[in-house]
């Protein structure tokens, strides 16, 4: 038969069934014991961490108030700085685009004259028009190096749609055609007496490399003041973020953000850190599991779940999300991780901020 009562009177008439009652009645009460001493000590824990959220948060508030001059006076002083910069960079700007135009300008007149100077090298009759005749004249056409400038090779020169031939528009041409469609071509065989246009851009002249220099100052003082407002006003940002963040009835939570606690599980190295992230550590690599959203237990217990989602996605998967499920111990703890769909984790954790008073919670089973 089955023994279903601890006293054995299931099977009373066989004898099959022992009497039980006595020792799971000392487990049941070890049980709800070691429930209630993890309960009251964890309690006096969850008090500490009240009184110590409360201190905080004034310490915060404080905090506030004492950075709120400190940011009018950084914020003052990078718009005096931007003023500044202003007022240097117009100049600045001024100088900086004549002086570049200037130099445009000579860039462009620089490469005419590379170009018009190889090409009234080639035009030996001056008359303005480089004609088929012309092209032997001149050694560097010997490409096969016999010593003579062929007929081919001369119509080679010449023969700009490429069909092996010098018609009448190709025979002969202007220095407009030639810098257009030859010079490319033809340049390198003359490299080194005519090179082409270096184009190096010399540095500012004096006066405009002053105007540049006393901008590039303003800039550096502006790019100091804006960076200190900034933290300024990101420190009281993070500040009064943290004021109103829920971090439980009592603001038990409180001393938690910024911790992280760590649960060895087989394989991998699940890390939790409350309103911020949870982490699935392996081999040094480490897989995000999402991101806080907040609180989500049920109606009337809101605190006693934690979630978080957005994490990295899964291969032809949703994006992993885990849900903790918190219930009091002494020290912070993770246990019974779990995958119940894919990449949908679930967990439990002991924290003292869950260990109300013995006296206003029921005792643990």
């Amino acid at each position: 038969g089955v023994c279903d009562c601890c006293d054995g009177t299931d099977e009373w008439d066989t004898g099959a069934c022992t009497n039980t009652c006595e020792e799971a009645g000392r487990e049941l009460r070890a049980a709800r014991e070691l429930a209630r001493q993890r309960r009251e000590e964890g309690s006096k824990k969850r008090e500490a961490m009240i009184v110590a959220a409360q201190e905080l948060m004034q310490t915060q508030k404080t905090k506030i108030e004492a950075l709120r001059p400190d940011l009018e006076a950084a914020e003052a002083e990078r718009d005096a700085a931007q003023k500044v910069k202003d007022e240097a960079e117009e100049p600045e700007k001024v100088a900086k685009e004549a002086a570049d135009a200037e130099w445009d300008m000579a860039k462009s007149d620089g490469i005419e004259e590379a170009k018009r100077s190889l090409f009234v090298h080639l035009d030996q009759d001056g008359s303005g028009t480089l004609t088929l005749d012309e092209i032997p004249l001149k050694s560097e056409f010997d490409s096969d190096s016999d010593g003579q400038v062929s007929s081919e090779e001369a119509e080679d020169v010449l023969d700009r749609d490429g069909d092996g031939a010098v018609n009448e528009t190709e025979n002969s041409v202007d220095f407009e055609t030639f810098k257009e469609h030859l010079y490319n071509d033809i340049q390198p065989k003359f490299n080194e007496h005519f090179p082409q246009f270096k184009d190096e851009k010399p540095g500012y002249p004096d006066d405009v490399q002053a105007l540049i220099n006393t901008a590039n100052d303003a800039r550096t003082v502006h790019s100091d003041a804006d960076r200190k407002a900034r933290e300024a006003r990101n420190t009281i940002e993070d500040l009064e973020k943290k004021l109103n963040m829920d971090y439980g009835p009592n603001r038990e939570w409180a001393q938690s953000h910024g911790e992280c606690y760590e649960s060895p599980n087989g394989e991998y190295t699940y890390v939790v850190c409350p309103f911020d992230k949870v982490e699935q550590k392996e081999s040094g690599r480490a897989h995000s599991l999402g991101t806080w959203k907040g609180f989500e237990g049920p109606e009337g217990n809101e605190h006693s779940v934690m979630k978080f989602d957005g994490g990295a996605s899964c291969w032809q998967g949703p994006q992993r999300s885990m849900t903790i499920t918190l219930e009091c111990g002494v020290e912070p703890e993770i246990f019974n991780v779990q995958e119940p769909s894919k990449c949908t984790y679930t967990a439990s954790m002991r924290h003292p901020a869950l260990c109300t008073p013995p006296s206003a919670s029921h005792d643990e089973l």
